[in-house]
């Protein structure tokens, strides 16, 4: 993405568990009838990072089509920033979870870097409190589902998030420059784990909310 300094974490990155069954949607019936807002990233004149013949804006867009299907499955109401190839400003994408009051913001991303070591997921958050009850939430159900290395939380300022009334993430889901990242990005598979983790820590949150 080009809002951020790519630069790699140096703590020790945490070797992934051994996958997890997945999420049952009959166990997630907490979702339903609330609003998210799924952003994918870039899109039109701005691609993100570009591998081959490969543009970062082609893989959010996949991915969060398939987070939207599955969390519709479960009764959920879900709004994309964008639908297709087009270029949203990022104030447009944070007044757009505004205006609908969403329940959550995530915003999808994939990494770069120009040394092919950096591997993993990110999850970014702004703002203490539902923000960051939710990163907690989403981060922990990323390390169950996704088979990459875990490169943690981190607060960060990206417009996206600091505009954002509601609690919202920006996920970046493996380096797009990492050679096993990358084979691993851009299956139907990974984008299902993804789905299945989202929905997962969605779940968490919304219990959290509700207990008293």
């Amino acid at each position: 993405m080009t809002e951020k300094s790519n630069v790699p974490q140096k703590k020790k990155l945490n070797a992934h568990q051994p996958q997890k069954p997945k999420v049952s949607h009959e166990s997630i019936k907490a979702l339903e009838n609330f609003h998210f807002t799924i952003d994918p990233g870039h899109g039109g004149k701005d691609p993100g990072a570009v591998i081959k013949d490969t543009q970062e804006k082609d893989l959010t867009l996949a991915t969060a089509e398939v987070v939207a299907e599955h969390l519709r499955e479960v009764g959920a109401t879900v709004t994309l920033t964008r639908s297709r190839d087009e270029f949203i400003e990022l104030e447009n994408r944070a007044a757009i979870s505004n205006q609908h009051q969403s329940d959550a913001f995530i915003s999808i991303h994939f990494d770069s870097f120009e040394r092919t070591e950096a591997s993993g997921v990110t999850t970014h958050f702004s703002k203490k409190g539902e923000s960051l009850t939710l990163a907690q939430n989403i981060h922990s159900s990323l390390k169950e589902h996704v088979p990459l290395d875990n490169r943690g939380m981190k607060r960060s300022n990206y417009l996206v998030l600091r505009k954002n009334n509601q609690p919202a993430v920006l996920l970046e889901l493996g380096f797009m420059t990492n050679p096993s990242d990358w084979k691993k990005i851009q299956t139907k598979e990974f984008q299902n784990e993804v789905a299945d983790a989202i929905l997962e820590g969605l779940a968490k949150f919304v219990f959290e909310k509700k207990s008293p």
